[in-house]
């Protein structure tokens, strides 16, 4: 019986996730198709926004309600449509706008592309969140990677740094929740590990959103937020501490500590006290892509070709 309502869940989590993935390159011509002025049909791209976005919700909650029951099989299908639309991405991005036929073709295939790498990136999440303790190392990697790439001018690396941001932010969300229901394990670190994970989840959201900023000048309200939540935490944890009985811990616990927990703060207070410490100038050159260019962009008026000879 269980194994016939997975089957069957993991059939309605295909249809949700098959129709978002159709529905989400037909944004871009929609948007052409529509006059802004227009009320009604502005009204009826909102709800068309909002029908993807519920159908990808749905599809992520059910397949997470069954995700630990999934074999490897059932998983597969999911790291192969990540692999491809991964790959389908980068080509979108290095094809020139003429050899696909115009602008709003382009537009629309590297849309698509990349709307479904991202959502197959959560469904793979997904399927693997019971490991998020490693995975984290790796999303943190990402994290790095995606400065340094940043640091040295790579457009791609904002992208890699947002993603894994974001991803921190939903696995932690899980773990928060996870934790909470446990009651076979010691309870004061389930709790210790389920309340900091809410703290984790809600900085990494604001870094996500800093990190993925148009206008990084206007981010100091987020680094001041940030700051007071990270700091009331890390007081917190240090008071938490004495009263977690750290000692007759397992060693599987104290690592789960160390990645989840400890590494994250680490991070935090690397980021925020870089923001506050070093001269506005090196922290934007450092962080934000657009300051790392040798050639100044103002108010995104970049150079084009014109058509005229």
């Amino acid at each position: 019986m269980k194994d016939i309502n997975i089957k069957k869940l993991l059939r309605v989590i295909w249809i949700f996730a098959i129709l978002t993935m159709v529905l989400i390159p037909s944004f871009v011509p929609i948007v052409e198709l529509i006059d802004p002025e227009n009320i009604v049909q502005t009204m009826l791209l909102g709800l068309f926004t909002i029908g993807i976005l519920i159908m990808g919700i749905i599809s992520v909650a059910l397949l997470i309600a069954i995700s630990h029951r999934l074999s490897q099989k059932q998983k597969n299908p999911f790291i192969i449509i990540l692999i491809v639309s991964g790959i389908l991405s980068i080509v979108s991005f290095l094809v020139p706008l003429e050899e696909l036929g115009g602008e709003i073709l382009y537009l629309a295939i590297g849309m698509g592309t990349v709307g479904i790498f991202l959502l197959s990136t959560i469904y793979v999440l997904t399927c693997y969140l019971y490991f998020f303790n490693n995975i984290f190392l790796g999303l943190f990697a990402g994290i790095m990677s995606g400065f340094v790439l940043n640091r040295f001018g790579v457009e791609f690396g904002g992208f890699i740094t947002g993603l894994c941001l974001f991803l921190s932010f939903y696995g932690f969300i899980y773990l928060a929740i996870k934790s909470s229901k446990k009651s076979k394990e010691n309870k004061q670190f389930t709790r210790l590990i389920s309340v900091f994970s809410y703290v984790n989840s809600f900085i990494f959201l604001l870094l996500f959103f800093k990190f993925s900023s148009y206008q990084p000048a206007f981010t100091k309200s987020l680094d001041a937020i940030g700051v007071i939540v990270f700091l009331l935490a890390t007081i917190a944890l240090f008071i938490s501490m004495p009263f977690s009985n750290f000692i007759d811990w397992l060693r599987s616990q104290r690592q789960t500590f160390y990645k989840v927990i400890l590494l994250p703060f680490v991070f935090f207070l690397l980021v925020f006290s870089l923001r506050f410490l070093l001269p506005e100038a090196t922290y934007r050159k450092i962080f934000f892509i657009e300051y790392s260019r040798t050639e100044k962009v103002h108010f995104w008026m970049e150079d084009y070709e014109s058509e005229i000879d």
